[in-house]
Formats: structure tokens, sequence, C-alpha cells
């Protein structure tokens, strides 16, 4: 499996409340990946920065 293909999610949210969920934690993602080391960023970090339960990750 190639690098790109293992970063695809393995399915499109079809309803707008679980698409705009999936952005916001790319969005809080890239935020994270801007600000501090890889190294450091944690699910628990994603999901307090996309406001969210830990269980939507």
């Amino acid at each position: 499996m190639s690098e790109s293909a293992s970063l695809q999610p393995r399915r499109r949210p079809a309803q707008a409340r679980s698409r705009e969920r999936v952005e916001r934690i790319l969005e809080a993602t890239r935020e994270l990946v801007e600000t501090q080391p890889v190294e450091s960023i944690t699910t628990a970090a994603i999901a307090r920065r996309a406001d969210l339960p830990i269980g939507s990750l």
C-alpha cells in the first residue's frame, strides 16, 4: 500500500455534521503540526483543539 493511499479516509462522511467534524479534526491537526513538534502531538490534544470528545477521533 502506498503512503498516500494509507492517508485516505476509509469512507467519506455522508452527513453535513460528520463532514464538519472531520474538517474540525483536520484543521486542529494542521494547526498543531504548524506550532509543535509532531512527536508531541496527541489525539487528546487534537480533540481539545477541535473542541470534540476524544471518542470522535
